[in-house]
């Protein structure tokens, strides 16, 4: 089997800055296996507001141009974050295209909200025709999060070691 260079979107909602330093790292993987991995932070137009659920952004990525996208978000409120929803409620269509996802979080375990936004986002991807691939939570407050990240980048940069076009 031979190998072929992937065209991946990276979009990433970070609140504070921890999923993008963890989107960032995901992405130096990819390239380092060479692929083409275009990362970009969905910016929300004004404040992120309680009880808002639908958000302006100031720009959005062409997704029809990538192979297959990441998508990554923290956890607001034992699920996930609404600036993300809303953007998902936005798109028309995933269909065909390997999605992976990860979301972060402070809460001791997954099932603290880890594992429900997950959830809402596979929800999101198999309903707009993607197809799921590798999925991950990182707890920014525990004491193994290095470890978490690494197996997280690994876990997901891996599912495209051998992938043809």
């Amino acid at each position: 089997m031979s190998f072929e260079p992937r065209i991946i979107g990276l979009i990433v909602y970070s609140h504070t800055g921890n999923t993008l330093s963890v989107a960032e790292r995901l992405q130096q993987e990819l390239l380092g296996r060479g692929h083409r991995c275009d990362l970009f932070r969905l910016q929300i137009e004004g404040d992120s507001k309680p009880g808002l659920k639908h958000y302006e952004f100031s720009s959005l990525p062409d997704l029809t141009v990538y192979d297959s996208l990441i998508f990554a978000s923290p956890v607001h409120g034992f699920s996930l974050a609404t600036p993300m929803d809303s953007y998902f409620r936005g798109l028309v269509t995933l269909q065909g295209k390997l999605v992976s996802l990860f979301v972060t979080h402070h809460f001791p375990f997954a099932w603290l909200g880890g594992n429900r936004a997950l959830s809402q986002m596979r929800t999101h991807i198999v309903t707009r025709g993607g197809i799921v691939g590798e999925a991950g939570v990182i707890n920014w407050s525990n004491r193994k999060r290095e470890q978490e990240i690494l197996q997280l980048v690994e876990q997901i940069g891996g599912q495209y070691a051998s992938l043809k076009q």
